[in-house]
């Protein structure tokens, strides 16, 4: 009885020894595939070759730059997701690669492809880290595409809520309101940010 005992401890102990050794060896590839599609695919910092093209509207080879970063993130966010469906800053970096290169081309098939497949990572991003301020931000800016500018304003107004001593927060705000016509809110957004904005 006490040799069955022992041997099923130990059989178990195994198993969830190897468990974790699969799981984390999976969770490490899809780490190194964030870190190497963010710092390494291009060369250098995926946010600098991002922020170099800019919105290259009339610039082919700058637009080229940035829809191939999309389609190439894309799918590496795809294949870490299959090893390991936690990490939400990869989700983060799909959805604003993806924002990115439908706002820098012309409106197209492909345009519309992007936001929506920007809308999906953010969505998943956000149901791992609902505080994340990136893919808060993210989902306003794709409410604002989509023309919801009352509800892009009010997303953003609940995630300011919740990080309301951020200056830069209310700033936004201020532009949220402004472009959907929300003159109040937008004074009083105003007032929080010339207060806030020294206090970061």
């Amino acid at each position: 009885m006490k040799i069955a005992l022992v041997r099923l401890i130990a059989g178990s102990a195994l198993v969830l020894a190897a468990a974790g050794m699969v799981h984390g060896t999976r969770a490490s590839i899809a780490q190194g595939l964030y870190y190497h599609t963010r710092f390494g695919l291009f060369g250098e910092d995926l946010e600098q070759v991002l922020a170099r093209a800019g919105t290259p509207r009339g610039h082919p080879e700058d637009l080229h730059v940035v829809t191939d970063a999309a389609e190439r993130v894309s799918a590496r966010c795809r294949r870490a997701q299959r090893l390991y469906p936690f990490n939400y800053r990869f989700c983060a970096l799909a959805s604003t690669c993806l924002y990115q290169a439908a706002a820098a081309g012309p409106a197209s098939e492909q345009g519309k492809r992007f936001i929506r497949e920007s809308a999906k990572w953010c969505g998943r991003g956000l149901a791992l880290n609902v505080f994340s301020r990136d893919l808060r931000l993210r989902k306003a800016w794709l409410l604002w595409a989509a023309g919801k500018k009352v509800q892009a304003a009010r997303a953003w107004q609940e995630y300011v809520d919740w990080d309301f001593w951020r200056g830069s927060n209310h700033r936004r705000l201020v532009d949220l309101y402004v472009k959907s016509g929300n003159g109040k809110k937008a004074i009083e957004a105003r007032e929080w940010w010339m207060l806030l904005r020294h206090a970061e």
